[in-house]
Formats: C-alpha cells, sequence, structure tokens
C-alpha cells in the first residue's frame, strides 16, 4: 500500500461519553479525518456504562427482557408468612385475570412453590408468558401460561438446570425442547422462532433455529440421560456471515465444565470472518466521514447517536440486555468499489481488539457494489464490566485506528 509522505501533525483528541439513558453508550468514529493512513492516531474514547443495564453478570433465568416491565419482578420477603393463604390460591386449572406473575404466585402452593420465593416475568406476549421462579433452596422453574378470557391460566412447570453434567433442562428428552427452553440464553426467541430436529445419531444432535432472515444449527450431545449444548453455528448468506461459537461462550455450562466461575483464557477468538481476504485499499486516505465504534444500548435515534441511518436500523432488533455491538461504516464512497467488513474480534484478557479490512477500486477494474457496513453483536457475559473494557481498531496492516475504554459508573 502506497502512502502519502506529507505528513500532519495530529494532536490526541479525548472523548469523555456519558450516555443519556442508564449504561449506554453511543460512540462516534475516532478516526481523525483525511489523514495518510501511516500517519492516523487513535484518539481514545471514554465510554461511561452505569451498572443497572448490566446483566451480563446474571444468570439467563434472572434477566428480564427490555420489553418487560421491571415491575412485573417481586421478591416478598416479609417474615410472617400465612401459609393458609395459600390454601386458598387456585390450582394448576384455575385462571387469575391479572398479570403472568400473579398468576403464579397465587398458585405457588400447587407447584411446591412459596409465595414468598422469586417470580420474576421473563417473555410476554398477548396471549402468552413464561415465568421464573427461583426458590429459597436455589432451585429455578419455568413457568409456561396462556391467556383465555383476560384470565391466565398455568400450562406447564419445568425445573431448569442450565448445562453441566445435568443436561440441560429437567424432563428435557427431547434436544427441541431442551434449545427452546435455553433459547434466551442464545439470543433466540422461544415462541417466535422456529426450532426443527434435524438429526439425532447416537449421541449427537442437530437442531435447526430460524430467526429473524437467518439460520442457525445448534450441536447437542447426550450425557447422563441427557442432552446438553455444545456449539451454535450461523449459517451464511447474503446478509450474515458463517459463524461458530461455543455454548460457553454464552455463559451455558457444556459437557466438562468445572462447577466454579467461568475463567477467561488469555487470548480467544469471538468473531472471525474470511469474506473479505481479498481486500486491499489502494488510496492514501479513509474517508473523513468513517465511523468505527462500540453501542451499549440501542441508539434513540441516527442524529442523536450521531450514527449513519443503516447502523440503527441494523441494531434495530438486538437485545443489548445480553450482547454489545461493534460496527464499522464505511463513510462518503461511490455506490461501486468499495468495502468494510469486520473480520475478527480477539478477546485478550477484558480487552478486545477488533480488525477490520477495506478495500477500494483500482482503475480497468470490474466494480462490485460497495459494501458501506458491519454490524457484529458480542456476547456480554464474554466481557467483565466491573474492570475497565479497552477496545482497540486496527485495519488489515495492524495500523490503530481507533480506541476506546468502557468504564463502570
Amino acid at each position: 500500500m502506497k502512502h502519502n509522505s506529507r505528513r500532519k501533525n495530529a494532536k490526541r483528541r479525548y472523548k469523555h461519553l456519558v450516555a443519556a439513558l442508564a449504561g449506554a453508550a453511543v460512540v462516534t468514529s475516532a478516526l481523525l479525518p483525511g489523514l495518510p493512513i501511516s500517519k492516523v492516531h487513535a484518539a481514545e474514547n471514554t465510554v461511561v456504562a452505569s451498572p443497572a443495564p448490566i446483566t451480563e453478570a446474571a444468570s439467563p433465568d434472572q434477566t428480564t427482557p427490555t420489553n418487560v416491565p421491571a415491575a412485573e419482578t417481586t421478591k416478598d420477603r416479609t417474615p410472617d408468612r400465612n401459609t393458609d393463604e395459600d390454601k386458598n390460591r387456585p390450582n394448576e386449572n384455575q385462571t387469575v385475570s391479572s398479570s403472568p406473575v400473579a398468576a403464579v404466585k397465587a398458585a405457588a402452593a400447587a407447584y411446591g412453590f412459596d409465595r414468598h420465593d422469586s417470580f420474576s416475568l421473563q417473555w410476554q406476549s398477548s396471549t402468552e408468558a413464561v415465568v421464573s421462579v427461583r426458590t429459597d433452596n436455589g432451585k429455578t422453574f419455568r413457568v409456561r401460561l396462556t391467556k383465555d378470557n383476560d384470565s391466565w391460566k398455568i400450562d406447564s412447570v419445568k425445573e431448569i438446570i442450565t448445562g453441566g453434567d445435568s443436561g440441560g433442562v429437567i424432563h428435557g428428552g427431547d434436544p427441541v425442547d431442551v434449545v427452546r427452553d435455553n433459547a434466551g440464553t442464545f439470543g433466540f426467541d422461544a415462541y417466535n422462532d422456529t426450532f426443527t430436529l434435524l438429526s439425532v445419531t447416537g449421541g449427537k444432535a442437530i437442531v435447526e433455529v430460524k430467526t429473524s432472515g437467518q439460520k442457525f444449527k445448534v450441536d447437542l450431545e447426550r450425557s447422563g440421560g441427557k442432552w446438553v449444548i455444545t456449539t451454535i453455528r450461523g449459517i451464511g448468506n447474503g446478509n450474515y456471515p458463517a459463524t461458530y461459537r461455543p455454548a460457553s461462550l454464552y455463559g451455558y455450562r457444556t459437557l466438562g465444565a468445572a462447577t466454579g466461575p467461568v475463567v477467561t483464557a488469555n487470548e480467544r477468538v469471538l468473531y472471525t470472518n474470511d469474506s473479505f481476504a481479498g481486500w486491499t485499499w489502494n488510496q492514501s486516505t479513509y474517508p473523513a466521514d468513517m465511523k468505527l465504534g462500540v453501542l451499549l444500548s440501542k441508539p434513540q435515534s441516527a442524529a442523536a447517536a450521531d450514527l449513519p441511518g443503516i447502523i440503527v436500523d441494523k441494531v434495530d432488533s438486538i437485545d443489548f440486555g445480553r450482547q454489545v455491538v461493534l460496527y464499522a461504516h464505511i463513510g462518503s464512497v461511490t455506490e461501486r468499489g468499495y468495502g468494510i467488513g469486520i473480520e475478527k474480534v480477539v478477546q485478550t484478557g477484558n480487552d478486545l481488539t477488533v480488525t477490520i479490512r477495506t478495500k477500494s477500486p483500482l482503475e480497468n477494474h470490474r466494480l462490485s457494489l460497495t459494501k458501506t457496513n458491519d454490524v457484529i453483536p458480542i456476547d456480554r457475559l464474554a466481557l467483565n464490566f466491573d474492570d475497565p473494557i479497552h477496545i482497540k481498531f486496527v485495519d488489515q496492516n495492524g495500523t490503530t485506528l481507533s480506541t476506546y475504554t468502557v468504564v463502570k459508573r
């Protein structure tokens, strides 16, 4: 790659970004516009994240989706427990016309719960809901309900064990049931996504999940009479790259996993995509309005976040309670011949190195449509938000383009 010999002095710029919403961080590009690539200096950006939305340290069964009101989570620790009231609560064939949480709490005695256990709404539509019950002895149950004539009725109750030698979901002899019951852990929707058993061979099974225009293959293995999820494979298409991620990356305890805390390896690859391997940047500077960054919460609008509209549209379906987003946008270029893509994300300790690859056209070459942007979600559980997180963007030549630091407020 040829570089312009003209040198320009670049002052380091420091940005301290505090989002208007608790825990949100919307970061603009730190690339210094118009500088020769060989002289690009990365501005240091500090993203301040409050602890409120940081759900990565919580169990998947404790995490309330962003569209569920917080008031639906109850934890009554009143010492005077009136067990006689439980006897008058509805049984499994009775209904309660208030919220799903109230319905389950009212029927607690019928299922061996205590009304003073922890009840939290996990998911709700106009006709269906899921409530998680965590008892004082550490057990977790998933209660499915349906709504009929404005009343909530309990359909099923399952005790849940995530991963490990216990094999996922108790009574989950069907691989499809195991994947569906753990859907939220992997970013799937248990009710709106499609789950199909593709194969069962010996002690292995594959379940296909169709979600938001993309297909995933979920691999499971049989252990101790139970099915355990081992890997999540994203099937590549025109809009999404192929991916391969161990289930443990999402906080799911897989076969042979230790019962203690998960220890982060010194270095591991969180994401890789070789679709851009042949790309080359043939110009001496990058576009002045190129943007690279990280999002910790959903931006309210493109203008407010100083983001391209295509990035805001692409992250609309992201569950920011479970994921953070890395993004790249090429900036102002012609509609053919250019491209930008996130090629690799490597984690070292609690830090991330994001490699982007770019291309620009050569004369007398056939030009393909420009790829203007790339958006990659990363699981929050991969990072420790109690400590500073350093994120560095580099190009295919190793030149540092932008750096960010995420700190907890």
